[in-house]
């Protein structure tokens, strides 16, 4: 029996068709609206235990971080430490206000600009939380009369840890 010759309509007869077609693909992929509600159930407890699972091994290398260094440091660095990461940590939480989560919520679809926006308003705020606590360290030496003007340097060395 011979071959069938494909249909001069079709996507294989026309490479120029074929490459249009998976330009549009890959610019608009298909969105999967017809999941099962047994499917949607599935991949949210995979994506929580996933997201937990996260959640335990950075909490408990930062733990165990935390403890060697208690062990290395005499306990005026380690209190010098733990003041200046108190500092460092309330303003990283002070600059992600929420508005990656806003989007998250959204029904629709998250925009190109509304992405960008977040972004750039989250860059000032880390940037202006990173500036007050680079050129506000004297006021942080003057809050803990224990650190001294030594401790200056490190708590600017730990203030790029917001830029990162």
């Amino acid at each position: 029996m011979p071959p069938i010759p494909p249909d001069p309509t079709s996507r294989a007869a026309d490479p120029e068709r074929r490459l249009r077609d998976d330009a549009r693909a890959l610019a608009h992929p298909p969105v999967e609206e017809d999941l099962a509600l047994g499917d949607v159930k599935g991949r949210a407890v995979r994506a929580t235990g996933a997201l937990m699972g996260r959640q335990l091994v950075v909490r408990a290398l930062n733990f165990v971080g935390l403890v060697v260094l208690a062990k290395i440091l005499d306990p005026a660095t380690f209190g010098l430490f733990a003041v200046v990461r108190f500092v460092v940590y309330f303003l990283q939480r002070f600059s992600d206000f929420g508005l990656s989560a806003t989007l998250l919520r959204k029904a629709e679809a998250v925009t190109e600009a509304e992405l960008r926006t977040v972004f750039t308003i989250q860059q000032i705020v880390v940037a202006v939380s990173f500036a007050l606590l680079f050129f506000g360290t004297g006021w942080v030496v003057d809050v803990y009369p224990k650190l001294g003007p030594e401790h200056v340097w490190l708590i600017r060395a730990l203030a790029f840890s917001l830029v990162l």
